[in-house]
């Protein structure tokens, strides 16, 4: 079974199948600490021909995951504003305006934008 097919136990960091109900080695309950944000972008981007994988990385404003872009065969990651910080508007403009900027511009140090959306509320860019 490859890694991304797996979730890790937050209470003993054991790895177990991602469908998993309960942890195998502990019994922690695996079902609350689900990556909602993971299976939001996969119900929401796969049928839009991505292939959501894992999460990379988590920070203050967003989180973004690794994706693959099925048709042209390349990876590209997926960043999307937290739920907390989508419920302000300000916050939500703030986050498209940060992606309509990295579009404009062409350098080989600054990620390239592919797309850009909204899924449940929550904006999202899709970068190399």
């Amino acid at each position: 079974m490859s890694l991304e097919n797996q979730i890790n136990c937050p209470e003993c960091n054991k790895l177990n199948p991602y469908d998993a109900k309960f942890c195998g080695f502990c019994g922690m309950n695996l079902v609350e600490v689900m990556d909602t944000d993971l299976l939001l972008l996969q119900t929401e981007l796969e049928p839009k021909h991505y292939k959501i994988k894992k999460r990379l990385g988590q920070g203050g404003m967003a989180s973004v995951y690794l994706a693959e872009q099925i048709k042209l065969e390349r990876l590209v990651a997926v960043k999307i504003l937290s739920k907390e910080l989508s419920e302000n508007k300000e916050m939500r403009e703030r986050f498209l305006s940060e992606a309509r900027t990295e579009a404009k511009i062409k350098h080989y140090a600054i990620v390239e934008i592919f797309d850009v959306g909204v899924v449940d509320g929550r904006p999202y860019f899709i970068m190399e």
